[in-house]
């Protein structure tokens, strides 16, 4: 919420796209987040809208869900996803840099391994990662 706050605070400083906004009208500051710390639920001079976002599994189906904490409102959507076998697409992937490996060298060796493994999905996501 203070980076929120320093950014609404920069927003009505610099006046960007001063033809596209009217800068007269109360703005509302959208703060989406896992959970808030109970003095972001007190009453504050800026209008703020928190919303708190989950991931749930219900048997095989996943589901965003969001909880619009002011509003004692909730609503659930669908994801859909396809999973994926990162080992498949990490063909093109160089081996750890020895900087990296060093720095494991203080993991136990499952860390380790789900350390190199979450390296292999981010630089396969999107090839301009690698």
């Amino acid at each position: 919420m203070q980076q929120l706050t320093r950014y609404y605070d920069a927003l009505l400083e610099e006046k960007p796209f001063q033809e596209q906004v009217d800068y007269d009208r109360v703005f509302e500051l959208v703060e989406i987040a896992t959970s808030f710390h109970r003095d972001n639920l007190i009453d504050h001079a800026l209008n703020f809208k928190l919303i708190q976002f989950y991931i749930i599994k219900k048997g095989d189906i996943f589901y965003l869900e969001l909880n619009f904490v002011k509003e004692s409102k909730t609503v659930q959507v669908e994801i859909s996803y396809q999973e994926i076998d990162f080992s498949l697409l990490s063909e093109n992937i160089t081996e750890p840099p020895r900087l990296l490996l060093d720095w494991l060298g203080a993991c136990n060796r499952d860390e380790q391994e789900g350390l190199i493994e979450i390296r292999q999905q981010i630089l396969t996501f999107h090839s301009p990662m690698q």
